[in-house]
């Protein structure tokens, strides 16, 4: 699991992105990972669907102030196929918090670097609901 993510990012350094250029994937990246988790994921996109329109007119204009044609097309084009890298990579981060609740005990409940007093409710409500 580390090395797909520890390859995600790197690739991600590899693409040597402007400020501009990250702000943007960050925005788009967010809109998407908003679709994925709503309970209606249609009905999220037509809401969010002006927000990435925004996104590419203003990508659209920083690459006609600041590259030529072809370097326009390949920019845009390593932003958009490294979405889906990085919501795999949401994907398989959320997993492994996922078990790390699932597995947490007593013992070592606190020495996980992301600790929710919320969870730990709900795991003593499990515990005498059914052990």
């Amino acid at each position: 699991m580390w090395k797909k993510v520890a390859e995600i990012i790197k690739h991600f350094q590899e693409l040597q992105l402007t400020d501009v250029e990250i702000a943007c994937f960050f925005i788009l990246t967010m809109g998407q990972s908003i679709i994925q988790h709503s309970i209606k994921p249609r009905e999220t996109r037509k809401s969010v669907s002006f927000l990435f329109n925004e996104v590419f007119k203003g990508l659209n204009k920083y690459y006609q102030e600041n590259y030529k044609s072809f370097e326009f097309a390949i920019r845009m084009g390593q932003i958009l196929t490294f979405l889906p890298l990085f919501t795999e990579m949401d994907a398989i981060m959320n997993e492994h918090f996922h078990q790390l609740r699932l597995c947490s005990t007593e013992k070592n409940r606190k020495s996980f670097v992301f600790f929710d007093p919320e969870m730990e409710t709900s795991l003593n409500k499990f515990k005498v609901a059914y052990i």
